[in-house]
């Protein structure tokens, strides 16, 4: 977000010790979302759209507000571009962890420099583009830009789909780790174990990508 100061300087009008202040705010909720939305994640053993497209349509409606609420009420408009600056991060985490669970081991690698090229890419030719639109002035060109390439990205989401043999592969593993479990299970002379389902499930999961 090279572009936060030049938005946040002509909301607040302040000079450049305050600005930077100012912007160091949504990058501190940035942190604690990225670190939550990753927990939640893990917790839930889930890497889907879910933890990805809801931060980006909130984070273009809050651009979006912010733009409406205008100038002369600075700190409601600073508020909303927080929020919109800290859910732009969020998604970072399960995001990134479901390239490689999304597609196979050979191509995962290589997707990702992609990624991450077009990522550092945008961040680059941002800083330009909020500049060339007049950063926070009234015209909100730059507000209308950043809530549109959000909700382009939060809609996107909707498109990345798994190929269906991956998808039937996975269900075709999933069934045979529950008989697994449970034959391992009955022959302990116990129930089925969750854990251990959930073990070999992971196991068997990293050997699908890596046969791909």
């Amino acid at each position: 977000m090279f572009w936060l100061p030049t938005i946040v300087k002509s909301l607040s009008g302040h000079g450049i010790g305050s600005t930077g202040a100012l912007s160091a705010v949504p990058y501190a909720l940035a942190i604690i979302l990225m670190l939550g939305n990753s927990y939640v994640s893990d917790r839930v053993h889930q890497r889907r759209r879910l933890f990805v497209w809801p931060f980006l349509i909130i984070g273009a409606l809050a651009f979006y507000l912010s733009y409406r609420v205008g100038t002369g009420h600075f700190a409601e408009s600073y508020v909303l571009l927080i929020i919109a600056g800290g859910v732009m991060y969020a998604p970072y985490g399960p995001y990134f962890a479901f390239i490689p669970e999304f597609m196979p081991q050979n191509v995962s690698g290589a997707a990702m420099g992609v990624i991450n090229a077009f990522g550092a890419l945008g961040g680059f030719a941002g800083a330009y583009v909020v500049g060339a639109l007049g950063g926070g002035t009234n015209s909100g060109a730059a507000f209308i830009f950043m809530a549109a390439s959000l909700l382009a990205a939060g809609l996107l989401m909707f498109l990345v789909k798994r190929s269906r043999v991956l998808e039937g592969e996975e269900k075709l593993q999933r069934t045979r780790m529950r008989s697994a479990a449970a034959v391992l299970a009955a022959g302990a002379g116990a129930s089925p174990d969750p854990l251990l389902g959930g073990a070999l499930e992971s196991a068997l999961h990293s050997g699908r990508r890596k046969t791909h």
